[in-house]
Parts: C-alpha cells; sequence; structure tokens
C-alpha cells in the first residue's frame, strides 16, 4: 500500500477516498477535516482526495467539501494511487465488493453498518482486511459517546458489582408512514434485513461492548407494514421483504441475562436508543436522546434517599475534553463520528487496529445472524453457529397485513443516499 506523505511539519497527510455521498457520507466528510482541529497532535492528518458518486450535484458537493477529484466510478476511488483510506457509506448490497476490492488494493477501510448484507458477506469482507493487514472501522456510533465510556469503567471497575441483567432498545418511526415508498432498504436482496441491521445492530454492539459478549439469543421479528407504493408509482404496490421489528432474550458470557428491543415502526420516536445495566450494587441508565448524562444508582444517597445521580459528561470521559471544556457543553452526534475518523487515523499511524473494527462486526454480524435462525426456529441460537446468506432463511417474520406481489423496482445505483443512525 501507498505510504502517507510526510510534510515539513513531521506530520504526514492520510489521502482520503470517498464513495457515497448521501447524509453518511457527508457526515465522514466533515469528520476527517475536523480531526486536524479537534486533535492537533494527530500523527496523521487526513486529506480528501476524490470521491464518487453517480449523482452529478452530488459530485459537485464533494469538490465544494474540499475534495480534490470526483467521479461516478467507485473503481476510481479504490485504485487512486493518492488514496490510503477509503470511507465506504454507500447502499448496502455495494459493501461487500467496494470493501474487499479496497482491501486488495491496499487501502484501509472506515464502513458503515451492516459491513455485509449478512454474516457471509460480512466474514469475506473481515477476511479481506486481515489477508491485506490493513486498518478497519465500523460505525458504530453508541460506543463513542463520552458517557457510554464512563459506563463501561465502571461496569469494569465492578462499582455496578455483579451484573445480572440489561435492556437496550432502538426504537425509530422513519418506517411507520405506509404510504412511503418501498426504497432499496425494503427489499432483502439490496438492503439485506431490515430493522435488524439497520438498528439492532448498533445495541449488539453496545451491550456487548458494555456487558460482555452475547452467547445466546431468542427472537421474534414482524413485518407491520406488508406492501408499500413502488418509487413514483404510488398505484403499484410491492412486497416488503424484510422485518420492520425485532425483539431478543440475550444470554451474555458472563451469566447476565438481557432483553433488546428494535423497530423502524415505532411511531413518536425518532433514533430513540437506551440502554439499562442492573448488578449486584447497582445501575445505570442511559439514552440517545440525552447522551451527555449518564443516570447512575449505588446505594443510598447522601440524604438517606434512593434515587440515581445524573452525571454530566465532563473531561474525564473519553475524548470529551477534544471538544468542551468542562461539563454542561454538549456533544452532538456529529462529535461523535469526529472520534471515529480521530481513531482511525490513530491506528494507521500506529499500525496498530483497535476497536470497533472487523472483528467487533463479524461478532455483532453472528449475533443477527442467529437472532434470524431464531425467528425461524422459534427457538434459542448459539452466537458462534454459521449463519445462513440471506436467501437461505425459510421464513419471512409475521406481517400484519397482506401484501400484493409485483416486479421489483429497480435497484437504485451508488449515488442513493445512506441513512445511518
Amino acid at each position: 500500500m501507498g505510504a502517507p506523505a510526510k510534510g515539513q511539519s513531521g506530520t504526514s497527510s492520510l489521502g482520503v477516498g470517498l464513495i457515497g455521498l448521501g447524509w453518511m457520507g457527508r457526515l465522514h466528510s466533515e469528520a476527517h477535516v475536523r480531526t486536524r482541529h479537534h486533535y492537533p497532535d494527530s500523527d496523521l492528518v487526513p486529506r480528501l482526495v476524490i470521491a464518487a458518486d453517480s449523482a452529478p450535484d452530488r459530485r459537485r458537493e464533494a469538490l465544494a467539501l474540499g475534495y480534490g477529484a470526483v467521479t461516478q466510478h467507485w473503481e476510481e476511488v479504490v485504485s487512486h494511487p493518492q488514496v490510503h483510506a477509503v470511507s465506504v457509506t454507500a447502499p448496502n448490497w455495494l459493501h461487500r465488493d467496494i470493501a474487499v476490492a479496497a482491501a486488495r488494493a491496499g487501502k484501509h477501510i472506515w464502513i458503515e453498518k451492516p459491513v455485509g448484507r449478512d454474516l457471509r458477506e460480512t466474514s469475506e469482507i473481515a477476511s479481506a482486511v486481515a489477508g491485506a493487514g490493513v486498518r478497519s472501522r465500523v460505525g458504530f456510533d453508541l460506543r463513542y459517546a463520552p458517557t457510554i465510556q464512563r459506563a463501561r469503567t465502571l461496569v469494569q471497575e465492578g462499582v455496578l458489582g455483579e451484573i445480572r441483567h440489561a435492556r437496550a432498545t432502538f426504537l425509530s418511526d422513519y418506517a411507520s408512514d405506509p404510504q412511503a415508498p418501498r426504497t432499496w432498504r425494503f427489499v432483502r436482496e439490496q438492503a439485506g434485513s431490515g430493522a435488524l441491521g439497520d438498528l439492532m445492530v448498533h445495541i449488539v454492539d453496545l451491550l456487548a461492548y458494555l456487558v460482555a459478549p452475547i452467547d445466546a439469543v431468542c427472537a421474534t421479528a414482524a413485518t407491520a407494514i406488508a406492501a408499500r407504493p413502488a418509487e413514483g408509482q404510488p398505484d403499484v404496490m410491492l412486497p416488503v421483504e424484510n422485518e420492520d421489528f425485532v425483539s431478543s432474550l440475550v444470554r451474555f458470557a458472563n451469566g447476565a441475562q438481557g432483553v433488546m428491543e428494535a423497530s423502524r415502526v415505532a411511531t413518536g420516536r425518532q433514533s430513540y436508543a437506551a440502554v439499562e445495566i442492573h448488578g449486584t450494587l447497582g445501575a445505570l441508565a442511559w439514552s440517545f436522546d440525552r447522551m451527555n448524562e449518564l443516570q447512575l444508582s449505588v446505594g443510598r444517597l447522601s440524604s438517606g434517599d434512593r434515587g440515581a445521580t445524573r452525571v454530566m459528561a465532563d473531561t474525564s470521559h473519553g475524548t470529551f475534553a477534544a471538544f468542551q471544556p468542562g461539563p454542561g457543553l454538549l456533544l452532538g452526534y456529529d462529535d461523535l463520528k469526529v472520534m471515529q475518523a480521530h481513531d482511525f487515523a490513530r491506528s494507521i499511524a500506529l499500525d496498530a487496529q483497535s476497536a470497533p473494527g472487523m472483528d467487533e462486526a463479524v461478532r455483532a454480524a453472528r449475533t443477527l445472524a442467529a437472532m434470524e435462525r431464531s425467528w425461524v426456529s422459534g427457538g434459542w441460537e448459539g452466537t458462534e453457529q454459521e449463519g445462513k446468506t440471506r436467501s437461505e432463511y425459510g421464513k419471512r417474520p409475521v406481517s400484519s397485513e397482506s401484501a400484493t406481489r409485483s416486479d421489483q423496482a429497480e435497484a437504485p445505483d451508488v449515488g442513493d443516499e445512506e441513512r445511518e443512525t
């Protein structure tokens, strides 16, 4: 692979290529640029080299963001001699081909979830990354919140005692309108799973990060809206091919029990992620909509009352100090992406993989595959079993509506925006 170029100051330039300039692609681009402001002592400073998107207006936007060149062909990004790292923010069905090609070309990879449409694709990407010896970063955003990093420290230091049980949810209503068209996200061949890969994957990673690896699951799923209008053809109804809702019981490797729930049709909720962990000595609770706070309950309060204390994010939590000088000054979602960009560049500079990378992606994919097996078998499934491909599952989730099947819509191209949460 090409080595990052070193400037007069001794700081090296990390050539960045981007594939897919939707909302998430813009966030990646801005995060790469912002690392030099929040982490001025970084050994590698990202430089925006080239971006690929099929839409002309987005290519023009890429130039405005600071990319030196644009193209409609992702292959030109992967093969560009000045690109050392590639941000993969294209739709799900392109992830495997792009990531494998990038790894084989010696490019480091920052890729959004789900890494692959199923366990097999995720494992293929992980194998390509390992075989090429490149570094990887996966967009598991929630673990980057400084209060979540503080929560992990509290658990690891035994402040909560022995962990007994945990619960996590990720609820959103972006798909709750039955008249919203059937985009690629509702087509199994293009998206893979539905709420499972889009939302559940976040809290699977979060609970594994905070509590312990997940050993087994017992899951159920449902498709609440069985058919949607075709894009641009409101009178043509097409079937929804993946799940709107998933819930699962969980067994952790440390003996704790848990519950997880994810929905894309939870009317009234917008990207609501939350976690609670209960131990023998105390408990904690956190939610994404108040991500700068952590509710901590350890014994009685000084007044003698029972209850939780609100812990505010501050400079002792993660890399909060790179953004704000003290508690009460809030971080936002975009800041979590800057933290990821910095960690990604740092792992490249140190030539040492750090989490979350492909190991964590495969672990999460194994858990998701076990959930899919479980809602088919109706029983507990271990996470270390090999999963099937997305076309081999014999049952779709139970639907609350009947669907009228018609021809599938034409697959969109690389320019279609990836909505990540």
